[in-house]
């Protein structure tokens, strides 16, 4: 390889965690070296078989390095080390892919618990939610379009959207009195090839939120994403309304017009 370089580095924050890409355009991992290290150190044994994966994991290993000589910088077999036990510190993930002459890609995934992201904080049966506006395409006064005969679809902007009260998709002990539907706002997600429209009580602002991963049986509960604490002070439930939204369509089997 040349001695010029490329190294790229994304990131992003979603609801599923913060996944995390390191990629560079070097030689790529030497399985044969490692493989040779591993039964040079005792790890392995030359008739031990190993996947790709289980060899790339070696060289996470406390003192393991494939350099022919130490450096200031190199070969001392602790960076990676390093690596390992930071993500892991913060449960995370890693796994590598590479090959040879072209690269190496490092994906590192740091659990939801980490998370911070944009969201619209909504009222909804008396309760206060969290929605991710990565989850949402718009929001729309249910007022302003219009509603089929049996008040399953509103039409927007030529679109033909199904439409649901998302009080009636999530578990609630006592409903609100019927309010006046023609005045709710509406969220509005797309959920693969078609849009849903989910009718809500109020929209109380934007705000950033910190995702916290629900544990024992809240974790089961359908329609939930994490839990955060609002600006309020109060805790909040974040909505999974992807999900909602492909569960919806499943259930009313609502075979409309694309978006």
């Amino acid at each position: 390889k040349s001695e010029s370089g490329s190294l790229s580095i994304s990131a992003q924050q979603d609801v599923s965690g913060i996944p995390i890409h390191i990629r560079d355009d070097g030689r790529g991992l030497p399985l044969d070296r490692i493989r040779e290290k591993a039964i040079q150190k005792g790890i392995i044994t030359p008739a031990t078989k190993l996947s790709q994966e289980e060899l790339y994991a070696m060289i996470f290993l406390p003192g393991f390095s494939t350099a022919e000589a130490v450096t200031d910088v190199s070969g001392r077999g602790v960076g990676m080390d390093v690596v390992m036990r930071a993500v892991e510190d913060l449960r995370g993930t890693i796994q590598i892919s590479s090959e040879p002459g072209k690269g190496t890609r490092f994906s590192i995934q740091l659990p939801t618990s980490l998370s911070i992201v944009e969201a619209l904080v909504i009222s909804l049966a008396g309760l206060t939610y969290a929605v991710p506006l990565s989850d949402l395409e718009e929001i729309v006064n249910l007022g302003d379009y219009q509603f089929n005969s049996d008040q399953t679809m509103i039409l927007v902007r030529d679109s033909v959207i199904p439409y649901q009260d998302l009080e009636d998709y999530l578990p609630s002990t006592e409903r609100k009195a019927e309010a006046d539907a023609k005045n709710k706002p509406v969220l509005i997600c797309k959920s693969g090839s078609f849009r849903v429209g989910f009718g809500i009580d109020w929209v109380d602002g934007y705000q950033q939120v910190v995702v916290r991963q629900l544990k024992g049986g809240l974790s089961k509960v359908f329609g939930f994403n994490g839990a955060t604490i609002l600006g309020s002070g109060d805790p909040g439930l974040i909505l999974d309304l992807k999900s909602i939204s492909k569960r919806y369509l499943e259930d009313s089997k609502f075979q409309g017009v694309a978006a």
